[in-house]
């Protein structure tokens, strides 16, 4: 595991009696520092004093093979009544290279001498957990993190940002970072995680729910949504070729866009991948090779993605303005239209088929 200290290193006998080995000299931190780490070696990047702000350094991490990265730290002043202090309230990683796709970066803060990570927000989370899908910086789960209190956000493809809502520790007490890249684990989730297929997991529920044509069938738990940039361009489509005849009796409900696209495929005349919604959501395979998994939203499903997105910093990337996006709901009584969400407003209007509309598919696991 890499570590980076921010305590003055004088001796080697200093050095000895801290329970971490100190590579970074730092002092009390009240503003901005640039950072590094190494993975598997342990590289001596203190000259004897404190590193001052904006002086940069940096080593290499498991995945990173020769390539540098860098690791900024930022704090914020916390007011309270008489007094107040500075706290670690995000940091920024960057210079990341390609060969890091597909791992988690993991950062912890420790003072001088407990073992313990100190927790760093949501009260008790210790853990900053970052996964990096092929450029698309997320939040990822461990066993000392929350499903709140860190936004991540992906600057570019080598690098990312994270903000605390509610700092916990404040920058004097932290002596020591120390930054791990691990294989993301998909098994380990809570809302805002990376879903198995690289989306966002946006909905969960203790009861199980039934998606008839997924894997999970009548044992599903948690819906995803497929990532921002699940196919480029993400152009309008039509719901369908025929945009006059009913596909079947669609539903509404959590899962139930899984029939409802199957309906949608096997219409007469419905068309392609081209100009039928159902057809090229059922073509998208994700990064695990999910094609026939995904599926046009229902109603409720497409709103509670949309609820998710705003409550987490518009998260998903979803477009904010018209074109509306599609569900896999048919208006009763009016085959030639078909339930269509807006982002802003939620309405949900006879949107007729004939319409060019946007798509984001959801996956239920």
């Amino acid at each position: 595991m890499t570590l980076l200290s921010f305590e003055r290193g004088d001796s080697a006998t200093s050095r000895r009696k801290s329970p971490h080995k100190k590579i970074l000299g730092f002092g009390a931190l009240i503003g901005v520092a640039l950072l590094g780490s190494t993975y598997a070696a342990n590289i001596n990047l203190n000259t004897g004093g404190p590193v001052e702000f904006g002086q940069g350094m940096a080593a290499t991490v498991a995945c990173s093979g020769s390539q540098s990265l860098k690791i900024n730290p930022v704090t914020s002043f916390t007011n309270s009544t008489g007094a107040g202090s500075y706290k670690l309230s995000g940091l920024n990683v960057s210079n990341i290279p390609d060969e890091c796709f597909g791992k988690d970066f993991v950062i912890r803060a420790y003072d001088a001498t407990n073992s313990a990570a100190h927790a760093l927000f949501n009260t008790s989370s210790t853990d900053i957990a970052v996964y990096n899908n092929s450029g698309i910086f997320n939040t990822s789960a461990t066993a000392n993190n929350g499903p709140t209190g860190m936004r991540v956000t992906t600057v570019s493809k080598s690098e990312f940002g994270v903000t605390f809502t509610s700092p916990e520790v404040s920058s004097t007490d932290i002596k020591t970072l120390t930054i791990e890249s691990i294989d993301h684990d998909f098994n380990r989730l809570f809302l805002g995680s990376v879903g198995p297929g690289g989306g966002i997991v946006f909905y969960y529920s203790p009861t199980a729910f039934t998606a008839q044509y997924s894997t999970c069938t009548t044992d599903c738990h948690y819906l995803e949504f497929a990532a921002k940039n699940w196919r480029t361009p993400d152009s309008p489509i039509y719901w369908s070729a025929d945009t006059t005849n009913s596909v079947g009796s669609t539903t509404n409900g959590y899962g139930a866009g899984s029939a409802n696209t199957r309906l949608m495929r096997d219409a007469v005349g419905a068309g392609d991948t081209s100009n039928n919604a159902g057809l090229l959501a059922l073509s998208y395979a994700a990064i695990d090779s999910s094609a026939g998994q995904w599926y046009v939203p229902s109603n409720i499903e497409m709103n509670a993605a949309f609820s998710f997105s705003i409550a987490n910093d518009f998260v998903g990337g979803f477009v904010r303005v018209e074109p509306w996006y599609w569900t896999s709901n048919e208006v009763l009584y009016d085959a030639s239209q078909v339930v269509g969400t807006g982002f802003r407003s939620y309405n949900q209007p006879a949107f007729p088929k004939a319409w060019l509309g946007l798509l984001r598919p959801v996956r239920a696991f």
